[in-house]
């Protein structure tokens, strides 16, 4: 393999990972969200979640 070839693979590599970060953020997010929905104190959901007052409200600021 060329040192072309594996400077591609490592960046092929990196962006699998951030995409695959993401999408587990994203649904991490949406389970808080359904969390908050049904009634779960949102006090709990942040020591639970390590989640700030702020990230939790912007849950819901993003909502049609």
């Amino acid at each position: 393999m060329t040192m072309a070839q594996q400077i591609e693979e490592i960046g092929i590599q990196k962006s699998m990972k951030k995409g695959i970060e993401e999408r587990e953020k994203q649904a991490s997010l949406k389970i808080v969200r359904h969390l908050l929905e049904n009634g779960m104190e949102s006090q709990s959901v942040r020591q639970i979640t390590g989640l700030s007052e702020t990230e939790m409200k912007s849950l819901f600021q993003d909502s049609p």
